[in-house]
């Protein structure tokens, strides 16, 4: 608890609340899963149920744990006190981090500036830190919506047939010019990125035995890398 602490006080965050709103702008509660009139395949949610999490207020302080679900859709964090309560939108402007907990594994979400990246279309935007609290390996989780409907101004919102949401996960690593840089989970990718210390990488690598099956596994190779 005390190192989940120290990494949560990182995030020094405030947060305003607004009326839930769901991933095509509708506001109903109910729509909130969906994006038609009849259920989208799939989820636009992080996790598909809710999970309880903290926030941290602009003096470090820890807020009451609450219960938190993340829309990678539309960028969105929802929160309720309980299983009663009405969700509300916090405000993303304000908030620059949380914490989900989940079939004991922690998540830690810190919102990115699309500057801190070499690809200048990506967003602004919550990412994941893959190891807390390194952050030079960060993943960004999203979801896009597949209309089978969309033609011209009508789309799944208007008629009975219903899309899907996919989801797609991407990794970035912070280069030596301290700008994230999309690294792909294989050998081939991050031999690439490392290219001024190949040799060295791909001997790490073996001796070692890492297998890049998830984005922590590139932690001790970027920090092997900045020890170099």
């Amino acid at each position: 608890m005390k190192n989940l602490f120290t990494i949560c006080l990182m995030l020094l965050i405030t947060f305003a609340s607004a009326q839930i709103t769901n991933n095509r702008g509708a506001s109903s509660i109910s729509d909130g899963f969906t994006s038609s009139q009849v259920a989208a395949k799939g989820s636009p949610f992080f996790l598909k149920s809710w999970s309880k999490g903290n926030v941290v207020d602009q003096n470090g302080k820890f807020l009451d744990q609450t219960q938190l679900i993340y829309n990678t859709y539309n960028n969105q964090l929802f929160f309720r006190k309980n299983d009663n309560e009405d969700p509300k939108l916090v405000d993303g402007n304000t908030f620059p981090g949380f914490v989900l907990n989940h079939d004991n594994q922690t998540y830690i979400f810190s919102k990115i500036s699309a500057s801190e990246f070499v690809d200048t279309k990506q967003k602004t935007k919550y990412y994941c830190i893959a190891s807390p609290p390194y952050r030079k390996v960060i993943v960004e989780y999203s979801s896009d919506f597949k209309d089978p409907n969309a033609s011209g101004w009508q789309s799944s919102r208007y008629n009975n047939k219903g899309g899907e949401f996919d989801q797609d996960t991407n990794v970035f690593v912070m280069n030596k010019y301290d700008k994230y840089e999309e690294v792909k989970l294989n050998k081939s990718s991050v031999l690439n990125f490392f290219a001024d210390k190949k040799d060295e990488i791909k001997k790490y690598l073996k001796d070692n035995n890492i297998k890049l099956k998830e984005p922590a596994d590139l932690v001790p190779v970027v920090k092997y890398y900045y020890s170099l």
